[in-house]
């Protein structure tokens, strides 16, 4: 319609029965002489009346579902409660909400990973192939930042190849992997692990975690990038690998204690 919407007033598609709707970015003149041809942002509402004068009767009816919800319509009910009163279980919603809703629990993430394992496993088409596993705590990314190391996401992905690669039982057989159980608690892991290591040759981050009992012995490993690049994702913070590790075989002169937090 006339007018641009602002990215915060922009909602989920489709949002009307036939909907073949889709937005387009617009980017403003960049020459001062431009200026007056500048669009001025309006909000959604007063966008989406200015466009529904442009069609006709049988239009605004098709698009809104029923003449009943037309006459709703032009008495001055909102258009999306209406829009959405044609989808109840799907309603549309603004992107801001969407996209800024709190991060998913770490249960529903190790599901996620556990649908992606068992999809790997039967080699059936991957409904995912990233997700979202954790995020760097704001003491890693101050430590990093004084070490000169350039984040490239505070978000940690997983992505198929590197589950491929963790779930491997050739991998397993030699310690490079880990069981189906550890992996779905990756999540957990990456939220509160007994220690942070920084590896002053590679740059790479070793998590730690003690998962058996008060024998920590025996420890997880979760080795993360921050600088990994994937052909999909692009510059990224990835996952690398991960594995068993014994307490004493960690001892290493080039790595670096981080005081993380979130134990």
């Amino acid at each position: 319609g006339p007018g641009v919407v602002p990215k915060k007033e922009m909602r989920t598609l489709p949002m009307h029965p036939f909907c073949r709707c889709a937005y387009r970015p617009y980017y403003p003149p960049p020459h001062k002489k431009e200026k007056n041809r500048r669009i001025k942002p309006i909000p959604f509402d007063e966008a989406a009346r200015k466009t529904m004068e442009r069609f006709s009767e049988y239009e605004k009816k098709e698009i809104l579902g029923s003449r009943a919800r037309l006459m709703r319509f032009e008495a001055g009910e909102d258009i999306e409660r209406l829009f959405n009163a044609t989808r109840p279980k799907y309603p549309i919603r603004r992107y801001v909400d969407v996209l800024g809703r709190i991060a998913k629990s770490k249960e529903d993430v190790a599901l996620s990973i556990g649908q992606m394992l068992q999809e790997i496993r039967q080699k059936k088409r991957l409904s995912i192939d990233k997700i979202t596993v954790g995020e760097l705590s704001d003491e890693i990314v101050e430590f990093l930042r004084k070490q000169n190391v350039s984040i490239h996401t505070k978000s940690i992905f997983l992505t198929a190849k590197g589950l491929s690669h963790l779930a491997r039982e050739s991998k397993k057989k030699r310690g490079a992997g880990l069981s189906d159980e550890d992996i779905k608690r990756i999540p957990e892991i990456l939220s509160r692990p007994s220690r942070v290591l920084f590896d002053a040759r590679t740059s790479k981050l070793n998590l730690l975690y003690c998962s058996f009992g008060n024998d920590c012995k025996k420890l997880i490993k979760i080795v993360v990038d921050t600088k990994a690049y994937d052909k999909k994702l692009g510059k990224v913070t990835l996952i690398k690998t991960a594995g068993y590790i014994y307490e004493a075989n960690i001892l290493d002169k080039f790595y670096i204690e981080i005081e993380a937090g979130g134990r």
